[in-house]
C-alpha cells in the first residue's frame, strides 16, 4: 500500500510533486526495516 494512501499525514510529509520516486523509496525502505526485525538474530551479539 502507497505511503500516501495509508497515512496522509505522513503521506503530506514525504510526497512531493514528484511522487512516484520518492513514495517508492519510502515504501521500500519501511519494507526492509520490518523484514530486518523479523529475521531471526544470531546470538553473536553483533
Amino acid at each position: 500500500m502507497p505511503v500516501a494512501q495509508s497515512s496522509p499525514c505522513l503521506g503530506a510529509t514525504v510526497v512531493n510533486e514528484n511522487q512516484y520516486p520518492r513514495e517508492v523509496l519510502w515504501q521500500a525502505m519501511i519494507e526492509f526495516i520490518i523484514n530486518d526485525l523479523e529475521r531471526p538474530r544470531s546470538g553473536s551479539g553483533i
